[in-house]
């Protein structure tokens, strides 16, 4: 699974906004993809290989920034519970 982190910008709304990007399964070829698409519009969704309606949504991965470094003393290797999934 690979992260992706895309934006948009919207000018007739105040500033930029960020669109989503949200990944999808088809049930009838069983073809997985991507698509930018506003959350509203996530009922719209169609496949791009064989153009059926029939997706469904999957489990999307998503990234965060940190200000802290690796080799901080503040970062998440330095914390009690680092490296042991919980």
């Amino acid at each position: 699974m690979s992260l992706r982190i895309r934006r948009q910008t919207n000018k007739s709304q105040r500033g930029l906004s960020e669109m989503p990007i949200f990944d999808f399964e088809c049930s009838e070829c069983g073809n997985k993809f991507d698509l930018l698409i506003a959350n509203k519009d996530k009922d719209k969704a169609q496949c791009p290989k064989c153009g059926s309606s029939n997706v469904k949504q999957l489990l999307s991965v998503f990234a965060t920034t940190s200000s802290g470094s690796a080799n901080s003393p503040n970062s998440c290797q330095s914390c009690p519970s680092a490296g042991s999934g919980g």
